[in-house]
C-alpha cells in the first residue's frame, strides 16, 4: 500500500470510529438517565390559591 492509500483510508476511517464511539457514550448515557427515573412518579404541582385549599373542597378532582 502507498502512503497516499493509507491516508485516504484513515481520512475516511478516523470520522467513522469517532462516530461510532460516540454514539455508543451517548446511547450509554440516555440508558443510565432513564434508568433513573424508573421509580419516578410524576411532579406533583400546587399553584396559586389552590395550594393551600383543601383536597376535598377542590373544583376538580386531584388524582393520585
Amino acid at each position: 500500500m502507498t502512503p497516499t492509500t493509507i491516508f485516504m483510508a484513515a481520512l475516511i476511517l478516523l470520522p467513522a470510529v469517532g462516530l461510532v464511539i460516540w454514539a455508543w457514550f451517548a446511547m450509554d448515557r440516555v440508558e443510565m438517565d432513564l434508568r433513573s427515573l424508573s421509580g419516578f412518579e410524576g411532579m406533583h404541582f400546587e399553584i396559586g390559591s389552590q395550594a393551600a385549599e383543601s383536597t376535598v373542597s377542590a373544583r376538580w378532582p386531584i388524582l393520585g
